[in-house]
């Protein structure tokens, strides 16, 4: 048991890493980056609101999780993920960076009524 819990912690280390080194590259190829949250998200419909402004963040990896960690932080509650564009290829990467805890918004659900 203890192998299994091993072996997914290093799966899931090297995924994280594998992302962090997308978003490097695409923060020194000059990609503009939008860090966007929501509170409710489903598949027909979500609002995202942007937090700052999309910018490029000069390759500056280290200040673009800065942001990305205040904005969790100031948003706990809501999804927040990272729309990255490439305007040379016209294409986009979109990231999911925070999915709020089923069981937190369920019990709080249940306490409402």
């Amino acid at each position: 048991m203890q192998n299994q819990n091993n072996a997914q912690k290093e799966s899931s280390l090297a995924a994280s890493k594998e992302t962090l080194s997308t978003i490097s590259n695409c923060l020194k190829k000059g990609c503009v980056v939008c860090i966007e949250h929501c509170p409710d998200y489903s598949s027909n419909y979500a609002f995202w609101q942007k937090w700052g402004s999309p910018s490029c963040y000069n390759g500056d990896e280290l200040f673009i999780y800065n942001q990305v960690d205040q904005c969790c932080d100031s948003n706990p509650d809501d999804f927040v993920r990272l729309n990255i564009a490439d305007t040379s290829t016209y294409s986009k990467f979109i990231l999911m960076v925070q999915s709020p805890a089923k069981d937190s918004r369920s019990s709080q659900a249940n306490d409402i009524t």
